[in-house]
């Protein structure tokens, strides 16, 4: 993985479908990990030098059950519990590290996302000139979006009307 990689993970919108926050369903067997605790694994071991979680709905809840964290994680819980994505992603982002040469914006519900497909996006990434990486599959947009360092405020600073999609289209015309 890139050095110097900053990782934002998002909660995104409340979940009306299930009991507990899906971030919290079992993942593995045995039940001892959970969907988040399997994407957090996974961007830890490819070498992520952060990982800040931005929760918002059932935050509180979440951060509880994630018990102590690796010291390269770092928490943000909105105090708006139905802060939108846009927020969240504004939040996170007011936490990585001012030395990060870029960031990746991601899901924490992504438990199926490997270490070797997050590496080889990165050295995609790194090998590029570009300042958005986007994966695709199938036709479909994915998840975690790649940015440059330079674009750490545009993607701080959106306004809370627009979506970090209209900052990648803008900057893809460019």
């Amino acid at each position: 993985m890139m050095k110097n990689l900053s990782v934002v993970l998002i909660s995104g919108r409340e979940n009306r479908h299930l009991k507990s926050p899906k971030q919290l369903l079992p993942f593995s067997a045995d039940g001892a990990k959970t969907v988040l605790g399997r994407t957090l694994e996974v961007y830890l071991e490819a070498g992520a030098s952060e990982v800040v979680l931005s929760l918002a709905h059932r935050g509180a809840e979440i951060q509880e059950a994630l018990g102590t964290l690796d010291p390269r994680v770092k928490l943000h819980v909105a105090a708006n519990s139905e802060a939108t994505p846009g927020q969240q992603i504004r939040d996170g982002m007011a936490k990585i590290s001012a030395s990060s040469k870029a960031f990746a914006i991601g899901l924490t519900d992504q438990p199926l996302l490997s270490v070797e497909l997050l590496n080889e996006l990165c050295a995609k990434f790194e090998a590029s000139s570009k300042k958005i990486l986007v994966p695709v599959c199938q036709g479909s947009i994915g998840h975690p979006v790649f940015f440059r360092s330079a674009l750490a405020s545009a993607v701080s600073g959106l306004d809370p009307a627009r979506e970090l999609w209209d900052l990648i289209r803008d900057q893809s015309s460019e």
